[in-house]
């Protein structure tokens, strides 16, 4: 995922100890994934929780707390939904400062939001372009699976080892000529 959203690299400014900020932000996460296989593999034990596909949820299944919420699994989705949500904001995001780059399009600094000069338009058209592909890329739930496991993971795969590589020397190359 860091090789997605490395577009947005250029508006944030340079940490004065590189690498050493990334080390609170990991351990956190590695403790809490930790917890949750701990947690996991300590209700259902090793062999079950090898063989449910989503273990997770199925302990969480009828989890409550203190009967505010009747089942904390409907809250950990909307939570997920949220966190693809932003996920996908992000990417377009990054789509937009390549597609502006590519384009030699002016970066908007200092403009209002509302102001659509230095290529902020673009936004629309990429808007209708992900509708666009969202209608017709998987109009089944079959064609949404084969998405989900085959297509979508070989596509990532080849612009994270390959693709951003020869994107960068395109910009670079289209940069200096």
């Amino acid at each position: 995922m860091a090789a997605l959203l490395s577009f947005l690299n250029g508006y944030t400014r340079p940490p004065d100890r590189p690498g050493v900020w990334l080390l609170p932000g990991m351990g956190l996460y590695c403790v809490t994934a930790a917890g949750l296989c701990f947690a996991v593999t300590g209700t259902f034990g090793a062999a079950l929780t090898a063989e449910l596909r989503y273990p997770f949820f199925t302990m969480m299944r009828d989890v409550s707390v203190f009967t505010l919420a009747q089942r904390v699994e409907a809250v950990a989705v909307a939570l997920w939904v949220l966190a693809d949500f932003v996920l996908c904001v992000l990417l377009w995001r990054c789509a937009h400062e390549a597609v502006r780059t590519a384009l030699r399009l002016p970066e908007p600094d200092g403009l209002p939001a509302s102001d659509l000069r230095g290529g902020r338009w673009l936004y629309f058209v990429e808007a209708a372009v992900i509708c666009a592909a969202g209608k017709c890329i998987a109009p089944t739930g079959e064609a949404l699976l084969a998405w989900g496991e085959v297509y979508v993971p070989a596509i990532m795969d080849a612009f994270t080892f390959g693709g951003f590589g020869a994107l960068w020397l395109a910009v670079r190359v289209n940069t200096f000529s």
